[in-house]
């Protein structure tokens, strides 16, 4: 026997019909247990639900849908009903019910058919940040019976005419994903909606522990200040065990940039949470697709795991430091010829030059205190290029060879010898951005005293996340 069904779905007073039978599907099965009956279909949004009674039974029942793409599914015991999947317009579908008991029956299945008439949908759908705003593109659909174009997000709904292919959804937030659909009408019907999803602007802070309580409670000093402000600052970034990376089960995608901060006393080695060969294989993957790294103190020997560059950050050290009466600064100004003092990762930090007079303005970092001189950073001159073969200089020649900018040196350096801050550029494989911040002015918490700078630090790693994202 047949059924014919006629559904109404009304959004913005425009229909559309589901046309739909009932019949039966033959399965290898106990017919003790009865079928599922009275089984209904109505459109939902661009879902269908299901209804059904079910037979009786003495046991719970174990209830399964199918459709013509996909095989069996289990549904909680008992259910009576199920919303299911995307209709698209225009396409049959089959979807069947079927029920088991705990004695190893198994009911025959009971089928709906039906087909959502509607407009075509468009093709192709995009959504890109750029950089405030978010970029939505499409193109037509080949048979094209719509007379305009809807665009939803954020409970916003855009009415547009059917030669759009594209519209600028403006200052959007950075740390909020935007979940945009798009479908066309006509007077009477629809296509079902398209949807793409725009991540939020989310970061992450990588760490070897499980928790920010565990890390509070057991990690280095400088780790946990920064953790604290990564948290303070940005709110719905994750915090990021080393383990999940380990075993796969974050997807790094969900990151438009990972900060790693390793600073220890101790051996000055990134830990082997980090270094083992899953967490390199998902972190070069994620950097080689577009991912971007922030790396700073030890953890800037990672750009070699990565496979990024050959040269090691050599000069480097991990003990427990000391107390001085002066302030540590970094020179932007490498070799008093490339200054930087103007680049954007710079914005919005004091300099002086009464610090370094002979280096020029030079940015602060840690003030009079205890201080634990933790570098790991580049010794331009252990590379063994030949100048003037390989660049003006060894400055020259390691940008050069890396697609890398020098930003910053110590603040008493005004030769070419060190870099202590380098921005690699995308290149080759590597379409992600990385920053590398390997200079013991870059510490976190002042051991002892009041870090007067502090605002500098944290500044110049606000500066980093803005321009990486």
């Amino acid at each position: 026997m047949k059924k014919y069904i006629k559904i109404y779905f009304v959004l913005l007073i425009l229909p559309f019909l589901i046309a739909s039978c009932l019949n039966k599907e033959e399965f290898n099965v106990n017919p003790n247990l009865q079928s599922v009956s009275n089984l209904q279909s109505a459109l939902v949004g661009d879902s269908v639900k299901l209804t059904w009674t079910l037979p009786a039974s003495t046991t719970p029942l174990k209830v399964m849908i199918s459709s013509d793409t996909q095989t069996f599914v289990q549904l909680p015991a008992n259910s009576t009903s199920v919303t299911w999947g995307i209709v698209e317009v225009n396409k049959p579908y089959v979807l069947t019910i079927k029920v088991a008991d705990d004695n190893g029956n198994t009911s025959l299945g009971q089928s709906v058919s039906f087909t959502r008439e509607g407009t075509n949908p468009v093709e192709n759908l995009d959504a890109k940040r750029n950089p405030t705003d978010i970029v939505v593109t499409w193109t037509l659909p080949q048979q094209n019976t719509a007379t305009s174009i809807e665009l939803t997000y954020d409970n916003q709904v855009v009415n547009l005419p059917i030669t759009a292919t594209s519209y600028r959804i403006l200052n959007v937030i950075s740390d909020k994903k935007y979940v945009i659909k798009v479908r066309t009408k006509s007077a009477t019907l629809t296509s079902h909606y398209v949807t793409k999803v725009v991540n939020s602007l989310n970061f992450a802070f990588l760490t070897t522990f499980e928790t920010l309580t565990a890390l509070q409670a057991n990690g280095d000093d400088d780790e946990i200040a920064a953790a604290n402000w990564f948290v303070a600052n940005y709110p719905n970034g994750t915090i990021l065990p080393a383990s999940k990376v380990s075993d796969g089960s974050v997807d790094l995608k969900l990151f438009s940039v990972i900060w790693i901060p390793i600073d220890r006393v101790g051996s000055g080695a990134v830990p082997d949470e980090i270094k083992n060969d899953n967490v390199i294989s998902r972190l070069t993957a994620y950097y080689k697709n577009g991912g971007n790294l922030l790396l700073t103190t030890h953890a800037t020997q990672l750009i070699v795991e990565l496979g990024r560059t050959k040269r090691v950050p050599g000069i480097r050290g991990a003990g427990t430091g000391g107390s001085g009466s002066d302030t540590w600064s970094i020179n932007p100004n490498i070799g008093k010829i490339y200054n930087h003092l103007s680049d954007p990762v710079f914005a919005g930090t004091t300099s002086s030059i009464e610090y370094f007079p002979n280096s020029g303005a030079t940015i602060p970092l840690i003030g009079p205190g205890h201080r634990e001189d933790h570098n790991s950073m580049w010794d331009l001159n252990a590379y063994g290029y030949s100048i003037p073969a390989d660049g003006a200089n060894v400055v020259k020649a390691f940008e050069t060879e890396n697609t890398a900018v020098v930003l910053a040196t110590w603040g008493h350096v005004t030769d070419f010898c060190c870099a202590g801050m380098v921005y690699f550029a995308p290149a080759g494989e590597y379409q992600g951005k990385c920053y590398a911040i390997g200079l013991a002015a870059y510490e976190w918490r002042q051991n002892s005293n009041t870090n007067l700078h502090q605002a500098n630090i944290e500044k110049i790693t606000k500066n980093a996340f803005d321009l990486l994202k």
